[in-house]
């Protein structure tokens, strides 16, 4: 299963002392790790539970919020 080209970023956050990732189109949904390549990595993975859970319901996935411009 691929994942939508969502928007993602990541900060340092203090209190963890870990990367947090975020998703833009799914709020609510992060994931923590020591760098931020791996922050993607594991909030990645949980969207792709989150989308099995989705699936289970038939709900629809979340649009991207952001679409590349034709040339």
């Amino acid at each position: 299963m691929s994942i939508p080209h969502y928007s993602y970023r990541t900060f340092w956050y203090d209190e963890d002392q870990e990367y947090v990732a975020e998703c833009e189109e799914i709020p609510g949904l992060s994931a923590l790790a020591a760098t931020p390549e791996e922050a993607i990595r594991e909030l990645k993975e949980a969207i792709l539970a989150y989308f099995a859970i989705l699936d289970e319901k038939g709900l629809p996935y979340p649009e991207p919020t952001r679409h590349a411009r034709a040339a």
